[in-house]
């Protein structure tokens, strides 16, 4: 009865080592597919690094910007990047802003600045909500633009 047992015994821990061993490769299957599933979910791809803009003060001289054909004069003010052109035949003088701007008594300080830039942006959405955007508050009166003289 005992060698029965232990007979019996032997046999059911052979079949449980047999079993174990037959589920090993499925076992190590399952925690490779597991490991590469974890490693794609939590895969982050590297950050893109912001590109840095340079923003750039004006740093010119500041003395008037003069260029000239035989046709025309061509003045500008580098610290307020307003215009004239003068055309030398009549002595017509085209400005690119009102003059006296800044002396307006009836303007409010958003005409002001509208007057004393020399690019006005409109911008509108589909709503129709329309917002103007000038180069002096934003660009002129900090000092941030460039100026480039070609020939």
């Amino acid at each position: 009865m005992k060698k029965e047992k232990s007979v019996r015994a032997a046999e059911m821990k052979a079949a449980v080592i047999k079993q174990i061993k037959s589920l090993i490769f499925p076992m190590i299957l399952c925690a490779i597919l597991v490991a590469g599933l974890l490693v794609v979910l939590n895969y982050k791809e590297a950050e893109e690094v912001e590109e840095i803009i340079k923003v750039n003060e004006y740093d010119g001289e500041k003395k008037p910007i003069v260029m000239e054909n035989d046709n025309l004069v061509f003045t500008m003010d580098p610290l307020t990047t307003q215009f004239t052109v003068k055309v030398k035949k009549t002595g017509k003088i085209w400005y690119s802003n009102p003059v006296g701007a800044e002396e307006d008594p009836l303007a409010l300080a958003t005409e002001q600045a509208n007057m004393k830039s020399t690019l006005l942006m409109s911008y509108s959405q589909q709503a129709g909500l329309e917002t103007i955007y000038n180069n002096y508050e934003y660009s002129i009166e900090k000092g941030i633009y460039e100026i480039e003289t070609k020939e």
